[in-house]
């Protein structure tokens, strides 16, 4: 629902303002990927889309989707699941 999006979009944007200032895109980019997945947004268009939404670039959030990819949380940040979406390792 608007409410529910609405709350997700808070959290987020409070998420990001609470990130240590000076860190560098790259890191503030793979926090809110993971958050996006968190939330249940965990498909790469709903991912990059709230990523642009946000003022970040799509091949830059993108990039950085793909590159965060791993077989356990040792060697990714996150998995991909066999229907594409993403997860986190729990």
């Amino acid at each position: 629902t608007k409410s529910e999006s609405a709350a997700m979009f808070g959290r987020l944007n409070t998420l990001l303002r609470n990130i240590t200032p000076g860190t560098n895109k790259n890191d503030r980019v793979t926090a809110l990927i993971a958050a996006c997945i968190a939330e249940g947004k965990a498909t790469r268009k709903e991912i990059i889309g709230i990523a642009v939404h946000l003022g970040f670039h799509p091949r830059h959030v993108a990039s950085f989707l793909e590159y965060g990819i791993g077989n356990a949380p040792d060697s990714g940040h996150w998995r991909r699941n066999s229907d594409g979406s993403f997860g986190l390792f729990e």
